[in-house]
């Protein structure tokens, strides 16, 4: 009785409706290309292959904003840009997406007028002593 029941109300309780295009998703959609500002140089994020084929987990994620948006992982253009370019860029509407090695602060998202949609990837600082050291802790 009470499964019955809550699938009845989940049925028919109201669903968001559907998102549509707007901003930088109709950009892209009438560009037919996602612009995405990478680093350049970063083994294992963003650096280019022999082949000049760009690799890593930056370029992977924006391979797959691009096949989300447009359904094909290839129709990316890829824009290196440096440290002191990357908001600019974003602001400006040279690129749809920034992909690189960029910290998410509430200044940023405040003073910036940036939007950090997630982190993809978590990373950490450390010391190293050798094994025989005494030093144990900070």
């Amino acid at each position: 009785g009470f499964l019955i029941a809550g699938l009845m109300a989940w049925a028919a309780a109201p669903f968001p409706a559907p998102v549509h295009a707007g901003g930088t998703m109709a950009r892209v959609q009438s560009n037919g290309v996602v612009r995405c500002g990478v680093s350049e140089g970063i083994a294992g994020f963003s650096i280019k292959d022999g082949t000049g084929r760009w690799t890593g987990l930056d370029v992977d994620f924006c391979r797959a904003v691009a096949a989300a948006a447009l359904g094909d992982g290839d129709k990316v253009m890829f824009m290196p840009l440096f440290a002191s370019a990357r908001f600019p860029a974003l602001k400006s509407n040279q690129i749809d997406l920034l992909a690189r090695n960029t910290t998410q602060t509430l200044g940023r998202e405040a003073n910036i007028g940036t939007h950090f949609v997630g982190i993809l990837y978590y990373d950490g600082q450390a010391f190293i002593v050798p094994a025989d050291s005494r030093v144990q802790q900070i």
